[in-house]
């Protein structure tokens, strides 16, 4: 049992450049774990809610990318704790229930600790 749930990729650290800016962007789309009908989200909600998926009213966080490293080095070799970053969605959307929804996080810039993960 996690405090998460969710998607996840692991990316090869080697790709990211410390000091560069990025983007992360993707669609969403959230259903019901039994119907499988769309289900509304809260978009102005970013942490841990009392979620209800049968209230008329939204309840849910809307999905949110994290980056996580673990087992990091820094440029000298030395390990040091995980590496852990939440973005949320910077697009101002109206979220659709029966559709894919934009995720677009803002800039960041990597740093070395993460890269080095």
């Amino acid at each position: 049992n996690h405090s998460w749930r969710g998607m996840r990729q692991r990316l090869d650290n080697s790709c990211f450049v410390p000091g560069e800016a990025y983007v992360i962007t993707a669609m969403f789309k959230l259903t019901h774990s039994e119907s499988g009908e769309g289900v509304m989200c809260a978009t102005n909600n970013q942490w841990r809610s009392n979620h209800n998926p049968d209230s008329d009213i939204p309840t849910a966080n809307c999905p949110n990318a994290v980056l996580y490293g673990h087992n990091c080095y820094n440029s000298d070799g030395n390990m040091y704790d995980h590496q852990y970053l939440r973005f949320w969605n910077t697009e101002a959307i109206d979220w659709d229930p029966n559709g894919f929804n934009l995720f677009r996080s803002g800039n960041f810039i990597m740093e070395e600790e993460l890269a080095g993960c």
